[in-house]
């Protein structure tokens, strides 16, 4: 029923209808956000065809015999559309564990999308997960501010802008990549470590 195609940059027009298109997807699986670091990883994305019009898309990337989904995003998970039904989506993912079984891949690691970053409720995955017998292996916490409710300050929230008001700190909107990409690189070198995004490949 449906057709597996490793991604290439051929696909990439079919790759972001799927997720401009989705339920599920959001800028994050947009090519332009999550291959511009590709060089780090190595690729294992799939896209899905039926009646050769893309209908899903799997962004992930093989570390020897295993299959993340995908390392250099958030979150990934199977991207599809509204009008794909469960029966559907439990085909699709007998498709992907054929297709890597048959590349050597012994375990897929799988990282749902959040629900509050869906556009429509989207659970067929995971019903999808629970019929493959998938073994949960950590659980993660999403933090959400709805800005058209925006919560009361907590008192240890209250002090830190007391504080910041009292050693003359001034919030204030821009747009300057340049100054703020020196400011995170000074910070981060505390740590030893360099920010993820260059200026060069900043999406900003």
């Amino acid at each position: 029923m449906f057709e597996v195609r490793k991604y290439e940059s051929a696909l990439i027009k079919d790759w972001d209808y799927v997720v401009e298109n989705s339920k599920n997807g959001n800028f994050l699986h947009l090519t332009n956000y999550f291959k511009y670091h590709e060089e780090r990883f190595e690729d294992a994305s799939l896209i899905f065809y039926k009646k050769n019009k893309p209908v899903a898309v799997f962004p992930s990337n093989r570390v020897d015999n295993v299959v993340y989904s995908h390392s250099g995003l958030s979150y990934a998970g199977l991207i599809y559309g509204k009008d794909m039904s469960c029966k559907s989506i439990l085909d699709i993912f007998d498709e992907i564990i054929e297709y890597y079984r048959a590349s050597g891949i012994l375990k897929i690691v799988y990282k749902c999308i959040p629900d509050v970053f869906t556009r429509y409720p989207s659970d067929e995955d995971r019903y999808a997960l629970f019929r493959n017998d998938a073994t949960l292996i950590r659980r993660d916490v999403s933090s959400v501010v709805e800005l058209s409710a925006i919560p009361k300050l907590s008192d240890s929230r209250k002090c830190v802008i007391k504080k910041a008001e009292k050693n003359d700190v001034v919030f204030c909107s821009g747009v300057d990549v340049v100054e703020f990409h020196d400011l995170l690189t000074s910070v981060l070198a505390k740590f030893s470590v360099l920010p993820v995004h260059t200026l060069g490949n900043s999406i900003l």
